[in-house]
């Protein structure tokens, strides 16, 4: 099956060209399990050396099994390599396959492809993709399709493949490519300075229809994905890594409609090191339009300390006021809420900034059955909402932030918790509409929701602070 073509992207300079640091062996993240028994017969030659890039395209057969692989090499541009279910393909220490054309494995129900290392205690690195840069901004041709595919004994990772499985498009702004299909396919084991099972960079994607990933034994965690590309994360299993959490990072604004759905781990906003941690949803750029952020009930987000996420704003296309160019949207229920907590090892009040909106909200942002904790920290913002003795705000530290007067009470049935200022930043010049009604609020520092500027500028000497 050919993936769709996309749209056309800009180009982006190649990390690599052919070439590759490769270190000499593995270490750690050792796997535990070995290929699934199946009907596969038993491989009875020696196998068939395979040595060189793939130029032209080319099978690998279930016959010829095992396919020893001389060391690292590329499937070309234009190039298919496909390889048969009930093949096996064995690479060296450190070995990578880099894919500017197709890669293949058609494995069957009962009778996977298995792609290993050369021998116990070896570990060859990764499998990563580039878009072919003869085609400049033209329809990225380059794809990945793996079904019934065991990939067991690899992962050892460096600065050009963070997983074992490395994909990269063009260019991060432009749309999603999605250059990956899986079906039925296990990841098992990861090591390296990095260790992720799949690493999702550049634009590139899963395709819509990938399922039935699992990845274990990654010695970090089992996938990052770079802003909007988080939503092709394709159902699966993700438990049984050193870290049981996707990594979320921000790269560049969200630009595209993006649902994060709830796949059984929690998602970590931010880097371990915190890259990563401010994450934009829609752009700042004049008439932007109106971009949705979606939250699946069940998910739990944990922000990296002093992260946030950000509903951006943008002028309008006249250049006179603004407009809100991304919304959130988060609706749990009573037994499968969303929590937006802190990442820390040990949580504490203000370790992230806010869920804020850097305008009115977005007449379809709605947040329900949702619990935000550990908020409230800086927001470098100050004078927005009255305080008590009729003056205007030092901070807007809060942990649901609004810097535009919402159409109505967009949050219900929620819970603020352990705030370190503010539940509710009603940081606007406007109505002062209520959330009180509904929703719960624990160990919230301030004011459970503050006061806005009134129409005339004239705070009142004891505004409300519940």
């Amino acid at each position: 099956m050919s993936p769709p073509l996309s749209p056309a992207f800009r180009p982006a300079p190649l990390v690599l060209a052919g070439a590759f640091l490769l270190a000499a062996s593995g270490c750690g993240g050792t796997s535990t399990s070995t290929p699934p028994a199946a009907s596969c017969p038993a491989p009875t030659g020696n196998g068939t050396a395979q040595s060189g890039d793939i130029t032209t395209s080319t099978t690998w057969t279930a016959a010829g099994s095992p396919h020893l692989a001389g060391g690292s090499f590329s499937v070309r541009a234009g190039a298919t390599l496909t390889i048969e279910s009930c093949a096996t393909v064995k690479l060296p220490a450190g070995a990578v396959v880099l894919v500017y054309g197709k890669l293949v494995a058609s494995g069957q129900p009962g009778r996977p492809v298995t792609i290993d290392s050369t021998g116990p205690g070896v570990r060859w690195g990764y499998i990563t993709t580039r878009a072919d840069p003869s085609t400049g901004t033209g329809p990225i041709n380059t794809f990945i399709d793996l079904a019934h595919t065991t990939l067991v004994n690899g992962g050892l990772t460096d600065i050009n493949g963070l997983g074992l499985i490395d994909l990269r498009g063009r260019y991060s702004a432009d749309p999603r490519q999605a250059i990956l299909r899986v079906n039925s396919v296990t990841i098992d084991g990861t090591a390296g300075p990095y260790g992720y099972g799949v690493v999702l960079r550049d634009g590139a994607s899963f395709t819509a229809d990938s399922t039935g990933l699992t990845i274990k034994n990654a010695a970090t965690r089992p996938i990052r994905a770079n802003d909007k590309l988080v939503g092709s994360i394709p159902p699966g299993s993700y438990t049984g890594n050193g870290f049981d959490e996707i990594v979320w990072t921000s790269v560049v604004d969200i630009n595209e409609d993006t649902t994060i759905h709830d796949r059984g781990v929690p998602y970590r906003l931010g880097e371990p090191n915190g890259n990563g941690n401010d994450m934009r949803v829609g752009l700042g750029s004049t008439g932007a339009p109106l971009v949705t952020l979606t939250v699946e009930a069940g998910v739990t987000v944990k922000v990296h300390p002093t992260g946030r996420l950000v509903m951006q704003d943008s002028l309008n296309a006249s250049g006179i006021g603004v407009h809100p160019s991304g919304s959130l949207i988060a609706l749990g229920t009573a037994a499968r809420p969303i929590t937006f907590t802190s990442a820390a090892l040990a949580p504490a009040p203000g370790d992230w900034e806010a869920l804020r909106f850097d305008s009115a909200p977005a007449s379809n942002s709605r947040l329900d059955q949702v619990r935000v904790e550990y908020a409230g920290g800086p927001t470098q913002a100050n004078s927005f909402h009255c305080v008590a003795g009729g003056g205007y705000s030092p901070d807007e530290d809060s942990a649901i932030l609004m810097f535009g007067e919402p159409l109505s009470q967009f949050v219900t049935n929620s819970t603020i918790a352990f705030s370190a200022a503010d539940g509710f930043g009603r940081a606007y010049t406007g109505e002062p509409i209520d959330f009180m009604a509904g929703n719960t609020f624990v160990s919230v520092a301030r004011c459970k929701q503050g006061f806005p500027r009134p129409t005339s500028d004239i705070c009142p000497t004891n505004p409300p602070c519940p």
